[in-house]
């Protein structure tokens, strides 16, 4: 995904959201969020990665990182019976979303 595309994707629909719909999910997958600065501002790439597949599940580029964002990208992007583990960095908010 080039710089490009999620500038124009900003400035049109204040977000970009991708959903991997063809993927049979393994059950094992990471969740991490990266920061990205865009026109001076700070956005947050939040990932979904199928560790067994080692194929993107779900992507969102938000203006914010708080539980509530991670809670609605989860809950948008996979189903709890479709997971066994999730992997994460430890960050302690995680623990509790996660559960």
């Amino acid at each position: 995904m080039s710089y490009e595309t999620i500038r124009k994707s900003l400035l049109i629909h204040d977000g970009l959201y991708f959903l991997n719909e063809e993927l049979k999910i393994s059950g094992y997958v990471a969740y991490d969020v990266q920061w990205i600065r865009i026109n001076r501002k700070w956005n947050y790439r939040h990932v979904l990665f199928d560790i067994v597949n080692k194929m993107p599940i779900a992507e969102l580029l938000a203006k914010k990182e708080d539980s509530k964002t991670t809670k609605k990208f989860l809950k948008n992007s996979i189903r709890p019976k479709d997971c066994i583990a999730i992997v994460t960095d430890l960050k302690p908010s995680y623990d509790k979303i996660m559960r």
